[in-house]
């Protein structure tokens, strides 16, 4: 890292950005180091994963509001061992699948692909400062253990590559809820939570899909209206009682993605 801190890369924001077909991740914070926000982007059709801070050296990076879909052969966050890392308010249609320091889950939608192979949660927490809570699941079907957590003992040394019996391997949330004290406010859902919206199927990798042909917008009356928690200068202007898990408000106004002087949709075609 620059000892000058003129040259370090921070203060950086990535914004309302409409992505589409991407040979690797969406966007990449790679080598970032304080006070970076990937906000409000659209990424649909990525060869590999979604949103990537490998690493962040110490945050904060925040990643809010952003919709990642159809990627089947990567992660929605490919995290290489970051510290400081905020994730709030995004629509994943992946599996979470992270290892990081100091990092906070609030707010998201996880919705997977039916692997049998992979759990809809694997989180690796290098330190015991990291925190989930306030999301929403959609488990894999066929996967006898959903949620995966692993985190230092107390008074244990930072663990960047735990072993395979040092993971707490929990079959439903009720059960991960109680034993780690994580996600206590999280629920499970389903597609039905939006108003017009299914799963990429995992057995069709090369499809491309195109943003305006998929429906974000959740359900009104749905779980997932009103089951998030409040975070100062990120949601309030929530709609309802509370705000709602995912990127788009529920009543809330349109969201933008790509260059504002494009009056046509989508801008690839």
């Amino acid at each position: 890292m620059p000892v000058d801190p003129h040259g370090r890369a921070s203060a950086i924001d990535i914004y309302n950005n409409d992505i589409h077909m991407s040979n690797d991740d969406y966007i990449e914070a790679d080598g970032g180091v304080y006070n970076i926000r990937i906000m409000n982007n659209r990424g649909v059709n990525a060869a590999m994963g979604g949103l990537s801070a490998q690493p962040v050296f110490g945050g904060p990076a925040y990643y809010i509001g952003n919709i990642l879909y159809h990627g089947p052969k990567g992660a929605p966050f490919k995290f290489g061992r970051p510290a400081g890392v905020f994730v709030y308010h995004n629509s994943v249609f992946y599996e979470n699948r992270v290892g990081a320091s100091n990092m906070h889950f609030r707010n998201n939608l996880f919705l997977g692909h039916d692997d049998p192979s992979r759990p809809i949660m694997r989180i690796s927490n290098s330190t015991s400062v990291n925190s989930s809570d306030y999301n929403g699941y959609r488990p894999n079907k066929g996967v006898e253990n959903n949620y995966n957590w692993y985190v230092p003992r107390p008074g244990e040394p930072p663990n960047y590559s735990p072993s395979r019996e040092d993971w707490e391997n929990h079959n439903n949330l009720a059960g991960f809820q109680a034993a780690t004290g994580q996600e206590t406010h999280s629920i499970e859902v389903d597609f039905d939570i939006f108003e017009d919206l299914q799963q990429a199927p995992k057995s069709n990798p090369w499809k491309v899909y195109h943003a305006m042909d998929l429906n974000f917008n959740l359900k009104a009356g749905s779980k997932a209206v009103d089951a998030g928690v409040v975070i100062p200068t990120v949601n309030d202007n929530f709609a309802g009682k509370a705000p709602d898990l995912g990127a788009i408000e529920h009543g809330a106004h349109e969201v933008k993605y790509g260059a504002r002087w494009i009056t046509w949709e989508p801008f690839y075609r």
